[in-house]
């Protein structure tokens, strides 16, 4: 589960993620963040964004088309339900624009 951070300078990934993964890191960067600046793991890794081409079926499976990202972002800590922060390294790749009824459009 992804946040859309548009307050991130980068995309960030979680332990779990990153273990599930099998990331090494490729050294530390000082991140701010609320809690100030801190030394913290940095990882190279890709970023998929599926884009359907077609409905999805009774069985939950969908055609789409992949756009991948390479980027580096560091490790974070979430206490809530996501694992990931989407952050501007991403999302300034294309327009993002997001409405208050809870719509977002992402082109890329």
């Amino acid at each position: 589960m992804a946040l859309i951070d548009t307050g991130a300078s980068s995309t960030c990934l979680t332990a779990k993620v990153i273990n599930q993964v099998g990331l090494s890191p490729i050294g530390k960067q000082p991140v701010g963040g609320v809690h100030g600046q801190r030394p913290t793991n940095i990882y190279n890794f890709q970023v998929g964004i599926p884009f359907p081409t077609g409905p999805v079926t009774a069985g939950g499976t969908m055609n789409a088309n992949v756009m991948a990202f390479a980027v580096s972002g560091a490790e974070f800590v979430s206490g809530a339900e996501f694992d990931v922060l989407l952050g501007r390294d991403v999302l300034c790749r294309g327009v993002f624009s997001m409405s208050f009824d809870g719509h977002a459009i992402l082109s890329i």
